[in-house]
């Protein structure tokens, strides 16, 4: 039988050859190819194979940043994209490295404008990709038990601040958003939930896992604000005691009619969601929320006001489901609150004079120069109900100057910063008072050559920085010191 295909084959052969090329029939490019093909075909039934060749394709797996690295088995595949890159002057460096950088993941998002541009430039390899490299040759297999884990779906919690990741053969996964890996909750073979990274902007972003099985596929997420949602202002504290109890308050704008949702990620892996309000204007509402902690520590709180949103809806059991995209209409943002220990006691002189390398107010510069601290004034410059430091601060090289600082007490350390165009140099100025009322710093000095000038400033905390801004000067000249 083998041997009758073999003389079948070999007649099918000789008559294509010996057919005419006319204008009318195929190219012999087209002929040559068919030769080929047939030839191929005769070579595997001479070694008694009765299976047709089905070419193998390098490209199996979905690729996107961060791939490559040791043990996840990636690495030939990103070098074989990475050729085909350089090949079309989309990655300039000279050989593959089989890591999939920043710098491929710009090379392919410019491949796909050029070769798919029916489909969104991504970054990352996908299905569509994969055809398009094979020639639509490669199947995307659907997930078998015992192979890689599987995404069915990704989508928004509502009134949550979390993400949700639903699919086979998830346990003990790491989720990567964009490339790095995040914060996960709950991780089971089924469901995973996650956090993005704080402050992530509008756009489309890789989704997938990874755990001993190997790497899953890659759904989008498209996280952006397309309900014409805007998050004003949002007030609080700054700094709090342990179990001390802060407001905050979320201002927020939405079109006319938008259900929104608020929910606040306070830093302990706690959300609180607020009651969905309907705006009946487009104007600005306001929702207040209240908290506490019961450790000291650093938080980062983070705010977010949303809208409906689509989500990808469940893959039926035993059904294939192709990359699904939720888009989360919302506006977010973020602030920091210091709890616990003295972070918020009233700052005390012997603090001041002893903090950032003075002893007891004073501190060797170098060989020939020193600076030492007086004068220590103590008041609630902030408006933010504990004391703050304000003091002189000398300098001396040469010649001595002098300033005003303003000091306060943070997370264990003494902030401090310089009150700015405050200082006065050499016999003929000198710093006359130092005081504070509603929230602001005055600065008198006065100069014997000038007259007297008042100075006010604004002290606030962004952050862990201490910022004082000048925000008014008056001089007042003496009449003898006028010349008309």
């Amino acid at each position: 039988m083998s041997k009758f295909k073999y003389l079948l084959g070999l007649t099918l052969l000789m008559s294509l050859v010996l057919i005419p090329v006319t204008s009318q029939a195929v190219s012999m490019q087209d002929l040559l190819n068919q030769i080929a093909k047939l030839t191929a075909e005769l070579n595997f039934y001479r070694r008694g194979s009765i299976t047709p060749v089905v070419p193998a394709c390098t490209f199996v797996h979905d690729l996107s940043l961060g791939d490559g690295e040791e043990g996840d088995g990636l690495s030939k595949e990103v070098s074989a994209l990475q050729k085909v890159l350089i090949k079309g002057g989309y990655l300039n460096i000279k050989n593959p490295t089989g890591w999939f950088g920043k710098m491929t993941q710009v090379a392919v998002k410019k491949w796909q404008g050029a070769n798919i541009p029916s489909v969104p430039a991504t970054g990352a390899i996908g299905e569509n990709d994969r055809n398009f490299l094979c020639g639509s040759i490669t199947p995307v297999e659907p997930p078998v038990v015992g192979k890689a884990p599987w995404i069915n779906t990704v989508y928004h919690i509502n009134e949550s601040l979390m993400y949700r990741i639903e699919g086979e053969r998830l346990e003990n996964s790491k989720v990567y958003f964009d490339g790095s890996s995040v914060d996960t909750a709950h991780v089971s073979s089924r469901m995973i939930n996650f956090w993005p990274p704080n402050n992530i902007g509008n756009g489309t972003y890789p989704v997938y896992v990874k755990n001993s099985y190997g790497k899953s596929n890659t759904v989008y997420l498209t996280i952006g604000n397309n309900s014409g949602i805007t998050i004003n202002s949002v007030s609080g504290p700054n700094s709090l005691s342990v179990g001390q109890t802060g407001t905050w308050k979320v201002s927020a704008t939405a079109p006319a009619g938008t259900n929104l949702t608020y929910s606040v990620d306070w830093g302990e892996r706690i959300s609180y969601p607020a009651v969905a309000t309907a705006v009946k204007s487009a104007i600005s509402q306001t929702s207040t929320f209240t908290h506490s902690y019961s450790q000291a520590g650093t938080y980062t709180i983070k705010f977010k006001v949303s809208a409906p949103n689509t989500s990808c809806p469940p893959c039926p059991v035993g059904m294939f489901c192709a990359t699904c995209v939720a888009v989360d209409n919302s506006a977010q943002t973020s602030l920091t609150v210091v709890v616990g220990g003295d972070n918020n006691a009233d700052i005390s002189s012997s603090r001041i004079l002893n903090s950032n390398g003075f002893i007891n107010g004073r501190k060797q510069i170098d060989e020939h120069s020193y600076a030492y601290i007086s004068d220590v004034i103590l008041a609630d410059i902030d408006n933010d109900g504990f004391k703050e430091g304000l003091a002189t601060y000398t300098s001396c090289g040469a010649s001595c100057g002098k300033s005003i600082w303003a000091f306060k007490l943070l997370g264990g350390r003494v902030l401090f910063v310089e009150l700015s165009d405050s200082m006065v140099a050499g016999a003929a100025q000198n710093i006359n008072s130092v005081s504070s009322s509603d929230g602001l710093v005055i600065v008198v000095e006065t100069d014997h050559t000038r007259g007297k000038r008042t100075l006010k400033y604004k002290v606030t905390l962004a952050g862990s920085v201490l910022n004082a801004e000048k925000i008014s000067q008056v001089i007042n000249i003496p009449p003898e010191q006028i010349v008309i």
